[in-house]
């Protein structure tokens, strides 16, 4: 019976080592940029979600310096995202603002805006973002009024504005 314990035990140790390795890859795939979707195919995770726990659970694993090198490395990539993003949004693409949405989310989730919130919390940073999604409208349609008046003839070239000042 001991011997069975003993193999129970090194089986075990085994599947530890597995998940430990399997984390470790996690992490040196995010870092390198890969989406949820694909670390999880490579690492062998039924899906997306359960590669995105095994994230979240190797940064808790983690030495606080790494984690927020980490965390750094993310929220810059988010920086660039968002760039990207509010270059659509400017263009008029209502899809990219539900983009905008889904990524502020995330960072709040990597940065612990959500971490143990009451009601009342949740509904501020609802608020937060709603007020920061409005600003950056805001400083879009500056933008565009700025680049409209610095190339007049290009409104024109688009056609639009020709009908909307017929009509």
């Amino acid at each position: 019976m001991t011997k069975a314990t003993g193999d129970h035990g090194s089986a075990e140790a085994k599947r530890k080592l597995t998940a430990a390795e399997r984390k470790r890859k996690v992490l040196e795939l995010r870092l390198k940029g890969l989406d949820f979707r694909t670390i999880a195919q490579r690492v062998g995770y039924a899906n997306p979600g359960t590669a995105h726990r095994a994230y979240t659970s190797a940064l808790q694993d983690i030495p606080k310096a790494a984690a927020d090198e980490l965390r750094t490395t993310e929220l810059a990539r988010y920086d660039q995202a968002q760039l990207l993003i509010m270059r659509k949004i400017r263009k008029g693409d209502l899809d990219a603002v539900h983009a905008l949405i889904r990524l502020s989310d995330q960072r709040a989730k990597l940065t612990g805006l959500y971490t143990e919130q009451t009601q009342t919390e949740h509904v501020e940073v609802t608020v937060a973002l709603q007020a920061f999604l409005a600003t950056a409208q805001d400083e879009a349609d500056a933008d565009d009024e700025a680049d409209a008046a610095d190339h007049p003839d290009d409104d024109h070239a688009h056609g639009d504005d020709a009908v909307d000042s017929a009509a």
